[in-house]
């Protein structure tokens, strides 16, 4: 699975639109960083606290797609969402991650 982290983030102030957008991508990196952490303990054989850290993930990505549903934070639901054996899940939001960008390469390996 490939997740896409992006570190541009603009300057506060900006306009409410673009508060959104900060919003989401701040979101999107924590839920990538949580995801990563998920990752690290469930190599480690820490299964309950891998599950806390993938909720952390899920509910910070879920958030992100509110303030955005850009293909980004909803291609990165999506793989948080197959961590979790949510398979059909995972797919609608690889789905609609190719809908929002037609060529995003993540959702596309992904999907």
């Amino acid at each position: 699975m490939q997740m896409v982290i992006v570190a541009d983030v603009p300057s506060a102030g900006e306009t409410e639109g673009m508060k959104a957008h900060r919003s989401a991508n701040i979101r999107n990196n924590l839920g990538v960083a949580l995801f990563d952490r998920a990752v690290s303990k469930q190599e480690h054989g820490q299964k309950d606290a891998a599950a806390r850290c993938f909720g952390c993930a899920r509910a910070e990505l879920e958030r992100a797609v509110t303030a955005l549903p850009d293909a980004r934070s909803l291609n990165n639901l999506g793989v948080v969402k197959w961590a979790q054996r949510e398979v059909d899940g995972a797919k609608r939001c690889f789905d609609r991650a190719l809908e929002a960008e037609r060529d995003h390469a993540a959702a596309t390996f992904n999907a």
